[in-house]
């Protein structure tokens, strides 16, 4: 299904496909989320035969790593003039990004769909009076050169192909895999400083900010190159065995959609297209029926181990390795032999 996204009367002709670069308040580094879309946003440049340049707002620390990392041939880092490095402020984050596209004539933003991002770019689109296409698993150029995003809709039963005709910058918030390889492809990158004064935000007070601990941070799926995956097909208990028996063993928990929508796990285990996309070197597949809308979060495995009671199940095309067998008893046993 091709959607269009009708935004209004076309702007001025643009030349620049913009990379918005997220980071860790706490560490000052460049999210790898961030990174990862840097690969996307080339490709989308190179077929358009536009420059590709990335923006940091209010950190000279990102900016500066993320120039020495050579991923990029020009970052801007925009300084909010009396706002400490590194503060984050949504709306001052958002008008200094409004202001720098109207600057720069800029043609495709792309953000990395994190949870700063989800609120930044609505914001900027608004403001632009422009279209934003959210949460995308994938962006390609159509034969027309229109720039094509992908993502699943209707109850992820069909995979919607949209387009933003007649409008700049487009924008789009990807979705990309955190174990996708990165690397540096420019003999150097230019940094480029400027500063910028947002007017009228006395209203708004910065009070503190501080990083809030995880306890399943260790087991989260884009960390681990083993990843055992959780399906309809194992019980609460079970899948409670799951996370200790990964907590023991050092190794990630994935999950389907509906183990999340029924409350077992929090949505921060979710794999596919409405959750996260891993590479990992070996996915353990239990309980999980195969359904595409899962299996498109999982790339580039070398091992896939799946075990389900349902030998027609979609999942023994994907594996390398299926066993027909009740889930639930061989995490019992496994349980009994890691966790005793």
């Amino acid at each position: 299904m091709v959607i269009r996204l009708n935004t209004g009367e076309a702007q001025r002709e643009a030349m620049t496909v913009l990379v918005y670069v997220d980071y860790v308040p706490a560490t000052r580094q460049p999210r790898q989320e961030s990174l990862a879309i840097i690969d996307i946003a080339r490709d989308i440049a190179s077929k358009l035969g536009k420059e590709i340049e990335g923006v940091v707002i209010n950190s000279v620390v990102v900016a500066t790593k993320l120039r020495d990392m050579k991923m990029l041939p020009k970052v801007y880092n925009i300084r909010l003039k009396n706002i400490p490095e590194g503060t984050y402020i949504p709306t001052l984050f958002g008008e200094a990004l409004v202001e720098f596209c109207k600057k720069k004539n800029i043609d495709v933003l792309l953000f990395p769909a994190t949870q700063r991002c989800r609120e930044i770019a609505p914001y900027v689109a608004a403001r632009l009076d422009t279209g934003l296409v959210a949460d995308v698993s994938d962006l390609y150029v159509d034969e027309k050169g229109e720039i094509i995003a992908v993502k699943p809709s209707f109850g992820e039963n069909i995979l919607a192909h949209i387009y933003i005709p007649d409008r700049k910058p487009k924008m789009f918030t990807v979705r990309a895999s955190l174990k996708k390889k990165i690397s540096s492809t420019y003999e150097a990158c230019e940094l480029v400083h400027e500063e910028v004064s947002i007017q009228d935000h006395s209203s708004i007070e910065y009070v503190k900010s501080a990083q809030v601990y995880d306890p399943d941070i260790e087991m989260l799926p884009e960390r681990h190159d083993i990843v055992i995956g959780v399906g309809a097909g194992l019980s609460r208990d079970s899948i409670e065995l799951v996370k200790a028996i990964a907590k023991k063993m050092g190794i990630g928990v994935g999950a389907t959609k509906k183990i999340t929508d029924r409350g077992i796990l929090s949505s921060k285990f979710l794999i596919g297209e409405s959750g996260k996309i891993i590479r990992p070197r070996v996915y353990i597949a239990l309980g999980i029926s195969g359904a595409p809308q899962h299996m498109t979060g999982i790339k580039d495995y070398e091992l896939l181990i799946a075990v389900n009671i349902d030998e027609r199940a979609p999942i023994v095309n994907y594996s390398t390795h299926f066993y027909k067998s009740d889930a639930n008893e061989l995490v019992r046993k496994i349980a009994e032999l890691v966790l005793r």
